[in-house]
Protein backbone atom coordinates (compact mmCIF):
# COMPACT_ATOMS: atom_id res chain seq x y z
CA UNK A 1 0.00 0.00 0.00
CA UNK A 2 1.38 3.23 -0.92
CA UNK A 3 1.37 6.44 1.50
CA UNK A 4 -1.55 7.37 -1.06
CA UNK A 5 -3.69 4.47 -0.08
CA UNK A 6 -2.70 5.06 3.83
CA UNK A 7 -4.42 8.48 3.43
CA UNK A 8 -7.87 6.63 2.21
CA UNK A 9 -8.39 4.68 5.75
CA UNK A 10 -7.08 7.85 7.72
CA UNK A 11 -8.90 10.61 6.45
CA UNK A 12 -12.47 9.89 5.65
CA UNK A 13 -14.99 8.87 8.04
CA UNK A 14 -16.32 5.76 6.01
CA UNK A 15 -12.98 4.25 6.72
CA UNK A 16 -10.74 3.22 9.88
CA UNK A 17 -7.19 1.82 10.32
CA UNK A 18 -6.31 -0.04 14.04
CA UNK A 19 -2.81 -0.60 14.84
CA UNK A 20 -1.95 -3.18 17.24
CA UNK A 21 1.13 -3.15 19.23
CA UNK A 22 3.11 -4.85 21.55
CA UNK A 23 5.68 -3.20 23.81
CA UNK A 24 5.44 -0.38 22.07
CA UNK A 25 6.04 -2.40 18.45
CA UNK A 26 3.63 -1.60 15.88
CA UNK A 27 2.99 -5.65 15.25
CA UNK A 28 -0.32 -5.84 13.62
CA UNK A 29 -2.60 -3.49 11.56
CA UNK A 30 -6.16 -3.67 10.05
CA UNK A 31 -7.66 -1.55 7.14
CA UNK A 32 -11.98 -1.19 7.42
CA UNK A 33 -14.45 0.61 5.05
CA UNK A 34 -17.73 0.85 4.80
CA UNK A 35 -19.53 0.93 1.45
CA UNK A 36 -23.35 0.48 0.15
CA UNK A 37 -24.68 -2.75 -1.20
CA UNK A 38 -27.78 -4.27 -1.95
CA UNK A 39 -28.94 -4.98 1.73
CA UNK A 40 -27.94 -1.64 3.02
CA UNK A 41 -24.44 -0.54 4.10
CA UNK A 42 -21.64 -3.11 4.34
CA UNK A 43 -18.32 -3.92 6.17
CA UNK A 44 -15.28 -4.79 4.52
CA UNK A 45 -12.16 -5.91 6.16
CA UNK A 46 -9.78 -4.90 3.37
CA UNK A 47 -6.48 -6.26 5.84
CA UNK A 48 -6.11 -7.69 9.24
CA UNK A 49 -2.34 -8.72 9.82
CA UNK A 50 -0.50 -9.67 12.67
CA UNK A 51 3.42 -9.48 11.88
CA UNK A 52 4.73 -13.79 12.29
CA UNK A 53 6.51 -12.93 15.34
CA UNK A 54 3.63 -11.61 17.58
CA UNK A 55 0.79 -14.67 15.90
CA UNK A 56 -0.92 -16.62 18.21
CA UNK A 57 -1.08 -14.03 21.15
CA UNK A 58 -4.39 -12.68 20.29
CA UNK A 59 -3.43 -9.72 18.89
CA UNK A 60 -5.28 -10.54 15.62
CA UNK A 61 -8.37 -11.06 16.99
CA UNK A 62 -8.57 -7.70 18.91
CA UNK A 63 -7.72 -6.22 16.28
CA UNK A 64 -10.63 -7.75 14.38
CA UNK A 65 -12.94 -7.11 17.81
CA UNK A 66 -12.19 -3.23 17.33
CA UNK A 67 -12.46 -3.37 14.19
CA UNK A 68 -16.76 -5.37 14.05
CA UNK A 69 -17.33 -2.95 17.17
CA UNK A 70 -16.21 0.25 14.38
CA UNK A 71 -18.76 -1.34 11.75
CA UNK A 72 -21.17 -1.96 14.08
CA UNK A 73 -21.41 1.52 15.55
CA UNK A 74 -21.33 2.71 11.48
CA UNK A 75 -24.72 0.78 11.42
CA UNK A 76 -23.20 -1.93 8.91
CA UNK A 77 -25.50 -5.14 8.40
CA UNK A 78 -22.91 -7.40 8.22
CA UNK A 79 -18.94 -7.33 7.40
CA UNK A 80 -16.93 -9.50 4.38
CA UNK A 81 -12.83 -9.86 5.26
CA UNK A 82 -10.76 -10.67 2.22
CA UNK A 83 -8.41 -13.96 2.27
CA UNK A 84 -6.49 -14.50 -0.90
CA UNK A 85 -6.58 -17.77 -2.83
CA UNK A 86 -3.72 -20.07 -0.92
CA UNK A 87 -3.69 -18.36 2.29
CA UNK A 88 -5.29 -21.11 4.83
CA UNK A 89 -3.80 -18.84 7.16
CA UNK A 90 -6.09 -16.24 7.33
CA UNK A 91 -9.38 -18.11 5.77
CA UNK A 92 -8.81 -20.37 9.16
CA UNK A 93 -8.74 -16.71 10.94
CA UNK A 94 -11.66 -15.59 9.51
CA UNK A 95 -13.90 -18.98 10.08
CA UNK A 96 -12.96 -18.89 13.51
CA UNK A 97 -14.50 -15.51 14.13
CA UNK A 98 -17.75 -16.57 12.79
CA UNK A 99 -17.17 -15.94 9.00
CA UNK A 100 -18.21 -18.10 5.89
CA UNK A 101 -17.12 -18.15 2.63
CA UNK A 102 -19.97 -16.48 -0.10
CA UNK A 103 -17.63 -16.24 -3.36
CA UNK A 104 -14.97 -17.90 -4.42
CA UNK A 105 -13.66 -16.24 -7.75
CA UNK A 106 -11.43 -17.26 -10.21
CA UNK A 107 -9.49 -15.99 -12.87
CA UNK A 108 -7.31 -16.86 -16.17
CA UNK A 109 -4.83 -14.83 -17.49
CA UNK A 110 -5.33 -14.35 -21.20
CA UNK A 111 -1.40 -13.34 -21.81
Amino acid sequence: MSGDDAGEYLFRADRSAWAGTLDGWVAGMALCRVEDGPDGLGGVLDACFVEEEARELGLGHLLLKSSLAWFASQGCSGVDGIAHPGDREAKQFFEGAGFTARLLVMHRSLE
